[in-house]
């Protein structure tokens, strides 16, 4: 049984950066993208389809492998979703966990997409930003099951530490919620507290923080 962690959210938001500082020290993170790019660095005029092959392979490689890893990916598609449905297919019994980047500034995506797009990373059009911006939340209300625990990150322009605002385990019954997000809709709020059985389970008020045991970890 593996752990298999899902850093989302829409482009530009920020989890390539962050996403590392909420998984494992020893948990590789997986990014087409990034294996893409790199054929291209190469001088490949089909480094998207060479990435996508590479990046099956690899991903296959560490399903085999039973060990835990990550991997990036918006969560802005239905396709996302599929590919989530794969990995816990692979093995009923791993454990899919999410961190999850969004924000309420729209604004703060698309600039930072272009931004990088200006410094040769690969380009994001506002309108892709858009619809997966737009998507985000409700997919994730609608494939809710498909997660074990979900660990949500409000991220705002100026923010320098990024602090949780969300800590859910379904295993282990736990729900934290701190300062909401508009993002952060009522309905899937009431879906995380319907999936906590136990009446027992202890859920933080407002002005506590969820307490996240950070974990550095590393990429490929």
């Amino acid at each position: 049984m593996a752990t298999i962690y899902i850093i989302a959210g829409p482009p530009g938001v920020g989890k390539s950066t962050n996403g590392i500082e909420f998984i494992p020290d020893d948990a590789t993170v997986l990014d087409a993208d990034l294996i893409a790019h790199r054929y291209k660095e190469q001088g490949f005029r089909d480094y998207k389809d060479i990435g996508n092959w590479r990046f099956e392979m690899v991903l296959k490689e560490h399903l085999l492998s039973g060990k835990d890893f990550a991997v990036e990916l918006n969560l802005g598609f239905q396709s996302h979703y599929d590919l989530v449905k794969r990995l816990k297919n692979f093995n009923k019994e791993n454990h899919i966990e999410v961190v999850l980047f969004h924000t309420n500034d729209l604004k703060l995506c698309l600039d930072r997409a272009r931004i990088r797009y200006e410094n040769g990373l690969h380009l994001v059009p506002p309108e892709t930003i858009f619809e997966m911006y737009q998507n985000t939340i409700p997919l994730l209300t609608q494939h809710l099951d498909m997660f074990s625990a979900i660990i949500g990150i409000d991220v705002k322009r100026k923010d320098i530490v990024i602090q949780p605002f969300l800590q859910y385990n379904r295993k282990n019954q736990e729900l934290k919620i701190t300062n909401k997000p508009e993002w952060f809709t009522e309905k899937l709020s009431g879906l995380l507290e319907k999936s906590i059985v136990n009446k027992d389970v202890k859920k933080s008020q407002d002005e506590v923080k969820p307490k996240i045991n950070r974990k550095r970890g590393r990429g490929i």
